[in-house]
């Protein structure tokens, strides 16, 4: 698991919102965002930013692995938009 997934579970769990409440303020599906909780998945740039914007989880935390000790500062993987709506990443977005 990387320590953007725990973060993110600990935020959620903080806030007391269920996983498809977090899936539906960050604009994903709650499939991905399950995904993302147990570090099967990264999120691309744009659902990073909004996972710092309403979770304070750091954009470059996703690459870290827990117990890695490694800082790498970037922002996970970049995907391009196409593979972000087929894998619901802007689903729920107005």
């Amino acid at each position: 698991m990387n320590k953007g997934a725990k973060q993110l579970s600990e935020e959620i769990a903080n806030r007391g919102l269920r996983q498809a409440e977090a899936a539906s303020f960050a604009g994903c599906t709650p499939s991905f965002m399950s995904h993302l909780l147990h570090g099967r998945k990264r999120p691309g740039r744009r659902l990073a930013a909004k996972l710092f914007e309403i979770f304070d989880v750091r954009t470059g935390i996703w690459d870290e692995e827990i117990g890695s000790g490694s800082e790498s500062g970037g922002t996970g993987i970049e995907v391009s938009s196409t593979e972000a709506g087929s894998r619901g990443e802007n689903q729920g977005r107005p």
